[in-house]
């Protein structure tokens, strides 16, 4: 009856033909313990949970039904049984919306993959706060919301595409606009537009004319498409890195420095991969003239001057990592939190990490250089302190220096920190690493007092 109220209300207010019941994310755990849910179950002759789910949505539907509404659910709503009538809204994915459209009944495709605005849309570290993720606006028009694996007569069932923005992480309107302008523009031609119309460099050329409209209007319009996203790859052997820089926004006027100073309109121009010979701290932004359009970008490069050939583990690393092996850690890759970079972290949980490292020969070592990423969400602190070691025969090893850092801070969005050490006149084969784990999660964190896990990437010496 409660229920029932509550939709006679919604119904009065909103005349549209349907109303959105939610029924996402609901934790059947406590379906399980819950004497009234088990009761209710074997009244209802029903097999499990899912399907009491189910019973529920359907009394829902018959409601809606008689108040001459139609019903929509969050993909979830499928588990046990779908309503007979009822559309759903695909946000898990695709395959939940594939799934309904072959059983005859309307969806509406919405996955997290290219839809969700409450996302990142360029590097986090020079973007507002948001919940997670990365979804740059080629990707929500690169989406297409009518699967191919549909026939012509499933694919009617597709009504469309929607985009989401959550607020969380957005406390007022103008962040708000800001995670929808521009990307809008690129789901309402994916939603508006036929798939063999669209086109990427075409878009572009259009938004150029709407972000004017946008500024005529005073909307807050993300510039994070003209962010410059730099990229190395390093090679040990030849004792160089490989520099590209690009934007989501195609071929741009792009200036660049390669000592850390904001670079300006009369900078360096970059015409094309830029080798690095040394380590160089890369900073570039995209130009309109002399108009910046969008916050400079900032990457320290690394470019080992020794390759390692052995390296051990003198502490355990966590059981899935210790599988994963130690590659990872100099495979000359950076791990980097705005990518999907899992298989870059090693970890250590709970106690200090510890690895001897093996050159091969006894060379001159300037710098020792390990990244270590803070991720609150994943329990990932950085060490309080790194101690760096060296020998020359892997059996007496003698300080070398070391370095500490802010280790438990309260910041949310995830970042990689490197710890450099710089050495002196220092020979040696062998370097031995030790990274000292900041103690238990700190009282404001959601797991307090549990082991604090550190992750650590790459490793480079110089």
């Amino acid at each position: 009856m409660f229920i029932e109220n509550v939709l006679k209300e919604v119904t009065a207010l909103f005349p549209g033909p349907y109303v959105h019941i939610g029924g996402d994310e609901a934790n059947k755990t406590e379906w399980k313990r819950c004497p009234k849910c088990q009761a209710r179950i074997r009244a209802e002759h029903l097999s499990n949970e899912e399907e009491l789910q189910s019973y529920f949505i359907k009394r829902v539907e018959k409601i809606l039904t008689g108040l001459n509404r139609r019903l929509i659910g969050w993909d979830e709503i499928i588990e046990g049984g779908l309503a007979p009538q009822a559309s759903v809204m695909s946000w898990r994915g695709v395959q939940g919306g594939i799934a309904a459209a072959r059983t005859g009944h309307d969806v509406i495709m919405s996955p997290t993959s290219s839809c969700y605005f409450d996302y990142y849309q360029a590097d986090q570290r020079w973007e507002p706060l948001a919940i997670g993720g990365l979804l740059p606006i080629a990707r929500v028009y690169a989406y297409e919301p009518t699967p191919d694996s549909l026939t012509r007569e499933e694919a009617r069932h597709i009504l469309g595409t929607q985009g989401n923005v959550w607020t969380e992480f957005l406390p007022d309107g103008a962040h708000v606009e800001y995670m929808i302008f521009p990307r809008i523009a690129a789901i309402a031609e994916v939603a508006w537009s036929a798939r063999e119309l669209r086109s990427w460099p075409g878009f572009l050329l259009r938004l150029d004319r709407q972000m004017a409209r946008y500024n005529a209007r005073h909307v807050r319009v993300a510039p994070s498409m003209f962010s410059v996203a730099i990229r190395e790859s390093i090679d040990v052997d030849a004792h160089q890195g490989v520099v590209t820089l690009e934007t989501q926004a195609g071929p741009v006027d792009i200036r660049y420095t390669l000592d850390g100073k904001r670079p300006g309109a009369s900078s360096r121009k970059y015409s094309g991969p830029i080798t690095l010979q040394n380590s160089a701290m890369v900073s570039a932004a995209a130009f309109n003239g002399k108009r910046r359009l969008a916050p400079v970008n900032t990457r320290q490069v690394w470019v080992p001057r020794h390759q390692i050939v052995a390296l051990t583990c003198e502490t355990p690393l966590d059981s899935v990592d210790a599988q994963r092996g130690t590659a990872s850690l100099t495979n000359n890759r950076r791990g980097d939190p705005t990518r999907d970079d899992t298989f870059e972290w090693r970890g250590v949980t709970g106690n200090n990490m510890c690895f001897t490292v093996d050159l091969g020969k006894t060379v001159s070592v300037s710098r020792l250089t390990i990244g270590f990423l803070h991720q609150t969400g994943a329990d990932a602190f950085l060490p309080s302190r790194v101690d760096l070691a060296v020998s020359l025969d892997g059996k007496v090893f003698r300080n070398a220096g070391h370095v500490t850092g802010q280790s438990l801070q309260r910041e949310p969005r995830p970042f990689v920190r490197d710890y450099a050490i710089s050495l002196k006149r220092a020979t040696a084969r062998f370097l031995r690493i030790t990274a000292h784990n900041p103690g238990p999660l700190p009282k404001w964190h959601r797991a307090a007092g549990a082991p604090t896990i550190l992750l650590a990437d790459e490793i480079i010496v110089e």
